[in-house]
């Protein structure tokens, strides 16, 4: 597996536009084309909940693996030991587009500050970065407890084109 490394640097203006070149935010690797259905994790933060996150994503990755081995997984994840061969892609976030986030997202009534910061501007900056024409966004707790479930869905999603539908009936 070659992790995909962003970068800042020239962009390609091929699907940006010209607007892009001097983006900060551009990340490299934006111009590949995107392929196929897969599943995308996301493990990345402060040393304090990233090690927790990635335990989390490693054990989800793994129940997908056994019961789904045809389905392509992805992971967002600035941890350097995230397991070679687990995912088709480790999309490492850069430094500066991990964004700070808040300990206390849903009011300060709940709040624990020792929890780890909620960075759900990164997840939703990085779910754009996916390698796939189809992505499913899973939370990092998850397991799959159906054989062939996932295959079953996602080729489904494929084949009749799912994300074209408009619910407005509008194009």
């Amino acid at each position: 597996m070659a992790p995909v490394r962003p970068t800042a640097g020239t962009p390609s203006t091929s699907a940006l536009g010209t607007a892009a070149i001097s983006a900060s935010w551009y990340v490299g690797g934006d111009d590949q084309r995107k392929a196929g259905a897969g599943l995308l994790f996301f493990a990345y933060g402060d040393e304090r909940g990233v090690g927790f996150f990635l335990a989390e994503v490693v054990r989800a990755a793994r129940s997908f693996q056994a019961h789904s081995p045809g389905v392509r997984l992805a992971v967002v994840s600035n941890n350097a030991t995230v397991p070679a061969g687990l995912f088709s892609h480790h999309i490492r976030p850069r430094p500066d587009l991990v964004f700070a986030g808040d300990a206390c997202p849903y009011g300060r009534d709940k709040c624990n500050p020792h929890a780890a910061r909620r960075q759900w501007l990164t997840r939703l900056f990085y779910l754009a970065h996916t390698p796939f024409e189809l992505t499913w966004a899973l939370d990092s707790n998850v397991v799959n407890c159906e054989p062939g479930g996932v295959e079953a869905f996602l080729s489904s999603a494929m084949r009749n084109r799912l994300w074209y539908v408009h619910t407005s009936g509008h194009e």
